[in-house]
């Protein structure tokens, strides 16, 4: 079943909700590094404070969604709208706002790209973090405790509370 959909390039599956290893995620200690930098146990910034990296899983992919012509990701991983949304990346249009690490910012392109095979990641946390300057979450607990049901966003609590909102949702 299909979930999610971007131009015509169904997006199902989900080893198919990750970041590719070259998506920079902001860590408390280090500042933006590459997403194969990172370790298990490391800390990332988090809108409500820091949140532990609990897990990273691997795949490969093809197809992405560019966002700004500067954020790749897999068409169905979630970015945080303005409206407080939960929203796959290929559900999202031109002229949306999403949020960012300094508050909202303008979607003023977004494509459909395919590349040679690329590693990604599902970067597993407890908590909503930051790629490449835009508010994400892992593709795990998005799926698993956000997204069973919707076809496109959720609503989310407050931006910036503690963790313990995750398992309000599951």
């Amino acid at each position: 079943m299909s979930l999610f959909r971007f131009d015509g390039l169904n997006t199902t599956g989900r080893a198919q909700t990750c970041l590719p290893e070259y998506a920079s995620v902001l860590t408390w200690a280090r500042g933006y590094l590459p997403a194969g930098e990172l370790d298990s146990g490391a800390l990332l910034v988090s809108p409500g404070g820091l949140t532990s990296v609990s897990e990273i899983k691997r795949f490969r992919a093809t197809r992405f969604v560019r966002i700004n012509e500067s954020l790749d990701l897999t068409g169905t991983h979630p970015l945080l709208t303005c409206e407080g949304r939960w929203t796959p990346a290929g559900e999202l249009a031109s002229g949306e706002w999403i949020m960012g690490e300094h508050g909202p910012l303008r979607i003023f392109s977004i494509e459909a790209i395919t590349q040679k095979q690329t590693p990604v990641l599902d970067i597993v946390t407890d908590a909503p973090f930051f790629v490449d300057g835009y508010v994400t979450m892992s593709k795990s607990v998005f799926l698993d405790r956000v997204a069973p049901g919707i076809v496109k966003g959720v609503a989310w609590p407050q931006l910036g509370r503690a963790s313990e909102d995750f398992g309000q949702l599951a």
